[in-house]
């Protein structure tokens, strides 16, 4: 089934989170093999989101912003989060060229 063609940029956050919110359940609700094999995907997808998320985040603002908000420590945040840093990614490239 292909997504839906609507934009979804006109929705506030917290809407956009009460429907995302609201999908899940019902999903999860569904009770079937196929819902439960879609829940599992998005949690791969939800994984992936938050990595990009934190590093806007980080870019607007900063490291400790990600930790205060995921309600963890900055050492806790570098370790799984620190090689997205656009310093660390671009030295990576540098040491990639030919």
């Amino acid at each position: 089934m292909a997504p839906p063609q609507d934009s979804l940029d006109h929705l506030s956050d917290d809407e956009l989170d009460a429907l995302i919110r609201a999908a899940l359940a019902e999903l999860t609700n569904r009770g079937t093999t196929e819902a439960f094999g879609m829940l599992v995907a998005l949690s791969g997808q939800v994984g992936t989101s938050l990595g990009e998320a934190a590093r806007l985040v980080a870019e607007r603002g900063s490291w400790s912003q990600v930790a205060q908000i995921s309600g963890t420590s900055g050492a806790m945040i570098e370790r799984h989060y620190g090689h997205l840093r656009s310093d660390v990614a671009s030295g990576a490239l540098a040491r990639l060229a030919l």
